[in-house]
């Protein structure tokens, strides 16, 4: 059975999957044209820790422009002749935008000496090796500090009122840390084959999951929790059952998985009453070999600037691994794509991580 069970008041905005979470500030101030070119959205990824310069693996640093980090990672293997797994990788980074970003290489032996001749076999200038050096791990995702980026959007109106009042609001206080859009693939799709999934799914009959739809599966039951606590004005406080995390007590919400939610009551009453109408979801992803874990609920942009010109505005800021810039941008507009593809990543499944 589909979503069907889903309360009117869930489906009131859209179709059995609504996207349009809560927001923190009110309104969006305007609509405004998002991804005309690649270069209005760079993506700089920065290393947790420097590579040591020796060992079996070598790593390069790529600028890409309009590729697919996925699919250049097996561009990478096929390059190398090494399998698709011998490559590593941080996290994905958005197809239609500007980035930089690190991958491994197993290769114990002998590397390519001219990585220009891979260079070539891409269209001029969509794929860069910056430089490359020998490291002694593979790179796993979240093995990066920070991604900085630099984003232009394009309002549909110039008179931007309370702009400067929310932009300092955000930058001092933060905004709710959701998944982004693309993380549900094109119309929520990702989240439909996780419903037929998951309705004939029993645990007898093992079926593997692909993995990109357990992740869109789990971010949409954090990403409710988080919008109920939003639209009930406590998603920045420590209310009680919170969870204690290294001694500290900071606002979180569920990524289901195997065990029990790690919250404390009342929160935890209050997290099942809200995914209560997820039980077959639930089920199936305490059999796909995660744990439960907690994500905060709020997201601090780091070093956040703006720009205003002439029917533009560019933001600047850093953000920790596993968190999405668009997540920051919907507390000023609305945003249309313009890239043709609601999608970071070509097709429809999205991305995986950041």
């Amino acid at each position: 059975m589909r979503l069907a069970r889903l309360s009117p008041h869930d489906l009131s905005d859209m179709s059995d999957f609504p996207l349009d979470f809560t927001r923190a500030y009110g309104a969006p101030l305007a609509e405004a044209d998002f991804r005309r070119e690649p270069e209005d959205f760079v993506v700089d990824e920065k290393l947790a820790a420097p590579l040591n310069g020796e060992g079996e693996h070598v790593c390069v640093h790529v600028r890409k422009a309009g590729q697919n980090t996925q699919w250049l990672a097996k561009q990478l293997a096929s390059f190398c002749g090494v399998k698709n797994r011998d490559v590593g990788y941080c996290g994905l980074k958005d197809r239609h935008a500007l980035t930089t970003q690190w991958f491994s290489i197993c290769l114990p032996k002998e590397a390519p000496s001219d990585w220009q001749v891979f260079e070539k076999q891409f269209p001029q200038n969509c794929v860069k090796v910056l430089q490359h050096i020998r490291h002694n791990k593979k790179l796993r995702p979240g093995d990066h500090q920070y991604n900085e980026f630099i984003i232009r959007v394009y309002p549909n109106s110039r008179d931007l009122d309370n702009f400067e009042k929310r932009f300092n609001t955000i930058k001092n206080c933060g905004v709710p840390n959701y998944f982004g859009e693309q993380r549900f693939g094109i119309e929520g799709g990702n989240l439909i084959e996780a419903d037929e999934l998951f309705s004939s799914w029993a645990p007898q009959k093992r079926k593997k999951m692909p993995s990109i739809i357990i992740s869109a599966a789990r971010s949409y039951l954090f990403n409710l929790v988080l919008s109920h606590r939003v639209k009930h004005g406590d998603w920045q406080e420590v209310v009680e059952g919170e969870v204690v995390s290294a001694g500290v007590q900071s606002p979180s919400g569920p990524l289901w998985g195997r065990g029990r939610n790690l919250a404390q009551m009342p929160l935890l009453q209050r997290e099942t009453e809200i995914l209560d109408r997820f039980n077959s979801w639930r089920e199936a992803l305490e059999h796909c070999g995660l744990s439960q874990e907690r994500r905060d609920l709020s997201l601090l942009p780091d070093n956040m600037y703006y720009k205003r010109d002439e029917g533009l505005v560019e933001f600047g800021f850093r953000l920790p691994p596993g968190s999405y810039a668009t997540s920051v941008l919907r507390e000023f507009f609305v945003l249309k794509n313009s890239s043709g593809a609601r999608s970071e990543n070509s097709g429809q499944r999205g991305e995986l991580n950041a």
